[in-house]
């Protein structure tokens, strides 16, 4: 019976031996799933996190500094805010260093010369990022690293940064920006731990760069610092990186810009407005409105002010609101001088002014002189009212003995005289008035001219720093 039970036992166990014989040829099979390559992979990771000790620097002698290379992979700018002067980025952090004490030959593990490891298991520089400005981005996630036979180590960790940045508004919307990136370790000194740049790269990489609304890439620097603190004997190693941006300035210039030299381009043709239209006032008020529909737009697209910055187009903004109000005032100046009527018991033109404005300025502006006044008519003088009154009193001498009404005739015919007499010194005040009007429109037209080209050299300069 002992026999019996012998026998069917081993019979079952050479059943189960064929069954099973395809399976375990395949598992021997080198580079298939469960052969020797996944065998060989799981033995160097055992082998490799036996002898590690993550929470010591990866050197061999206790005197050496771990030299870890840094660099920085940008891809894409978030958002600038210049309100609180901060520039938000996402980017990857490039470290690579050399871990003594996770090397291995690949001929052991069946050529293996690199291994992929939890960032957990393996130790890792205390790099941080040092000037953050939010909770928890001081350090990096736990992403994997690579690990080659050698112990050259690499981490890429992506991250979020979010950094103060002193922001320069004085040329917006022709500004550009920069702001720094600082990485270094807040406890190990340059003894223990050093940084240095990856590959002697001194710039950023923008090979995975994506482009950003509103802003473009001009320069990157990355270098490296030392700096020794009161607190300890030894330097601290960091690396920085700096990255300058310009604002794209096509949107503001098309609907700040280029509205505001519209204005200012039309103001100039109200000086060329005649002095005795209406019309002339009209145009600049219509101007002084646009001007100030404008401003509301323009609050929605500048930038906060401070007292520190004041953005160059709000300068020209002020400055245009300044030349188009005056522009009003001119117009309503050349018009008050343009239509003075005799019932304002108006003033002759003073010398002073009749020297300045008519004689030298309105030479100057090529002003012709006029013999005859509004209407035609050739002006009364003195002379010609004392022929008048002679002659008017000889004839006067005869008739006055012979009729009265006659006399009274003559009376009558000397007021006449005078009255026309002083309505032709009032005509001749007004054409003087009339003449200093147009000297004075002219000469406010030239000074606006002068500040309008001005504006425009001052605007094209700053564009172009």
């Amino acid at each position: 019976m002992a026999s019996c039970s012998l026998l069917t036992l081993c019979a079952a166990l050479a059943l189960l031996l064929c069954a099973n014989d395809g399976t375990f040829a395949r598992a021997h099979v080198p580079g298939t799933p469960g052969g020797h390559g996944s065998n060989a992979e799981t033995r160097l990771v055992q082998d490799l996190l036996t002898t590690h000790m993550p929470l010591a620097r990866p050197i061999i002698n206790a005197s050496e500094s771990v030299l870890v290379e840094i660099g920085m992979q940008l891809k894409k700018i978030m958002k600038i805010d210049e309100s609180q002067s901060t520039i938000h980025v996402r980017a990857w952090l490039i470290m690579v260093w050399k871990n003594a004490q996770m090397t291995w030959n690949p001929d052991d593990y069946e050529g293996i010369t690199q291994v992929t490891l939890p960032s957990p298991t393996v130790w890792k520089p205390d790099i941080r990022y040092i000037f953050s400005i939010v909770p928890g981005f001081y350090s990096f996630p736990d992403m994997p690293l690579t690990v080659t036979s050698d112990g050259r180590t690499r981490w890429s960790p992506p991250t979020d940064l979010v950094v103060l940045c002193d922001m320069h508004l004085d040329f917006f919307p022709f500004d550009r920006q920069t702001c720094h990136f600082t990485f270094g370790s807040l406890t190990h000194d340059a003894t223990r731990l050093d940084v240095a740049l990856k590959d002697n790269v001194s710039v950023i990489d923008l090979s995975w760069y994506h482009a950003s609304v509103g802003w473009r890439v001009e320069d990157t620097l990355a270098t490296r610092h030392a700096e020794v603190f009161a607190c300890c004997p030894d330097p601290f190693v960091d690396v920085t990186f700096t990255l300058t941006v310009r604002r794209d300035s096509a949107m503001s210039y098309t609907s700040l810009v280029l509205p505001l030299g519209a204005v200012q381009a039309v103001t100039l043709l109200v000086f060329w407005v005649p002095p005795g239209s209406r019309e002339k006032l009209t145009a600049a008020m219509t101007n002084l409105v646009a001007l100030t529909v404008l401003s509301l737009q323009m609050s929605q697209q500048v930038p906060p002010l401070t007292g520190k910055h004041v953005p160059v187009i709000v300068k020209y903004f002020a400055f245009t609101y300044l030349m188009v109000a005056i522009s009003v005032g001119a117009a309503v100046i050349v018009l008050n001088l343009h239509y003075r009527r005799p019932r304002y018991c108006v003033r002759p033109v003073p010398a002073w002014v009749n020297k300045v404005f008519i004689d030298g300025l309105g030479r100057l502006c090529r002003l012709r002189s006029n013999a005859y006044g509004r209407d035609g008519r050739v002006p009364l003088t003195n002379e010609m009212m004392d022929d008048d009154d002679r002659h008017l009193t000889d004839l006067q001498r005869p008739v006055t003995d012979a009729n009265n009404d006659q006399r009274q005739n003559n009376e009558r015919l000397h007021e006449m005289l005078l009255r026309q007499q002083r309505e032709q010194a009032a005509r001749d005040t007004l054409d003087e008035w009339a003449k200093v009007a147009i000297v004075v429109d002219r000469l406010l037209f030239t000074i606006y001219l002068v500040c309008f080209i001005f504006s425009w050299v001052a605007m094209s300069r700053d564009t172009a720093v």
